[in-house]
């Protein structure tokens, strides 16, 4: 198996500095456009490609976002989880998907290994009730809260009117005649559920 080519390698082919090699890498756009194209021509020739690891360690992050779901195999979590690479892909980052499972205490030690990996940010789908522990170190990166909200945390959220939409569900129902209309959820003390449930009743009580 022939060695993977280096740096050095590349610096020397180019007739430049490993530093410059770096910084060609790294879009120092400080670099002229002349020995940037040499380097950048070294590379393809060479077929290098940086060693992420090691720019971790250089830059204090990886050109990474963690992903945590309940469960990757739940249809609502898989396409979470495909809109998500889809647009880190268009920006030249990848994404590090973990499954946190339904049990509270699983949140923080999958959040506690993406923190370890030096994540560059956090899209979390949260089980926990308290959510504090990640305004402490090392859990101090940008962080996204998907689905639901964080508990005693001041973070981004995405959500869905599940209010609004059990209502209108509800009411195209009834508009359409039915009265013997029933809920299917999970237990109420789970957000989205108690969310859903509300609109339900709402509307079933305003067709009384």
């Amino acid at each position: 198996m022939s060695k993977r080519p280096t740096i050095r390698d590349v610096s020397r082919l180019a007739g430049v500095s490993a530093k410059t090699v770096s910084r060609v890498v790294n879009d120092d756009p400080a670099v002229a456009s002349g020995t940037a194209e040499k380097v950048q021509a070294a590379i393809r020739e060479l077929g290098f490609y940086p060693n992420q690891a090691a720019r971790s360690l250089r830059v204090g992050r990886d050109d990474a976002i963690g992903l945590v779901v309940e469960n990757i195999a739940d249809p609502f979590m898989a396409e979470l989880t495909s809109g998500v690479d889809e647009v880190a892909r268009e920006r030249g980052m990848f994404v590090v998907v973990t499954s946190s499972g339904y049990a509270p205490e699983n949140e923080r030690a999958v959040v506690r290994a993406l923190a370890n990996r030096s994540v560059a940010g956090l899209i979390l789908t949260p089980t926990s009730g308290d959510h504090s522990y990640l305004g402490q170190s090392p859990f101090r990166f940008p962080t996204v809260f998907v689905d639901r909200p964080p508990i005693q945390h001041d973070s981004d959220t995405v959500l869905v009117d599940n209010e609004g939409g059990a209502k209108l569900a509800t009411e195209h129902l009834i508009k359409h005649g039915h009265r013997r209309i029933a809920f299917v959820g999970d237990r109420l003390h789970v957000y989205t559920t108690r969310l859903r449930y509300q609109g339900f009743r709402a509307s079933a009580s305003a067709a009384r």
